[in-house]
């Protein structure tokens, strides 16, 4: 594995962890369900509230700013790990 290739898999695992977080502190989901990055938004019982909220609190931590719009499109956190880390590539760029 490349240097470049292993800090995307430790961004992408920082990710994870860090919106499974989020999750739990603002929207109060275990975190450690089984397969929670693949658990549909309503299988967590997030709403689009909740998703505001991890938004809002990756903008805050961490300067990444994700339109309602593009967060809504998610069907999970899978999702939303690819739609974060797309975003910051685009802003490091």
């Amino acid at each position: 594995m490349t240097g470049l290739s292993r800090g995307r898999q430790l961004m992408s695992v920082h990710t994870c962890t860090t919106i499974i977080e989020i999750l739990h502190k603002k929207v109060g989901i275990p975190i450690d369900i089984l397969d929670s990055e693949k658990r549909s938004w309503d299988e967590l019982g997030v709403d689009s509230l909740g998703i505001t909220e991890v938004c809002a609190s990756l903008e805050h931590s961490q300067g990444i700013h994700i339109s309602h719009e593009q967060a809504l499109q998610t069907k999970n956190i899978d999702d939303f790990i690819t739609l974060v880390n797309t975003l910051s590539k685009r802003e490091v760029e």
